[in-house]
């Protein structure tokens, strides 16, 4: 149980920073992908990108999701292990967060009118 509401307060923490909060699928895929899945354009002060950090949320990412009633994306059964992996794995769960699951995107649109997400 403790595990479980940690990966719920880590999920929401994470797509509530200021990144990510209200984006749009093509947002994430011009602002956050370069830099989470290929380590590419990352912010200088190391905010994000982070391969040590996104590892450690991983697994708590994943518990979060599946607590809200979102998906396991593909990207993150069948790439494997490794770097990359995770990476791509990261990404995924993030695009979840952020454009599928209920509360995160009712939210959004409450702070966000004009903006719509996928």
């Amino acid at each position: 149980m403790k595990n479980e509401i940690f990966g719920l307060l880590l999920l929401a923490a994470i797509v509530a920073s200021e990144p990510f909060e209200g984006l749009t699928e093509e947002e994430m895929e011009l602002k956050l992908k370069p830099c989470l899945v290929y380590n590419v354009n990352c912010p200088a002060d190391g905010s994000m990108g982070n391969y040590k950090e996104m590892k450690k949320e991983l697994e708590m990412m994943k518990v979060g999701i599946k607590l809200q009633g979102g998906r396991t994306p593909p990207e993150c059964t069948e790439c494997g292990r490794g770097e990359r992996c995770d990476r791509e794995c990261y990404y995924a769960l993030l695009k979840v967060a952020v454009l599928e699951l209920p509360l995160v995107r009712n939210q959004n649109q409450q702070r966000f009118p004009g903006k719509r997400s996928v």
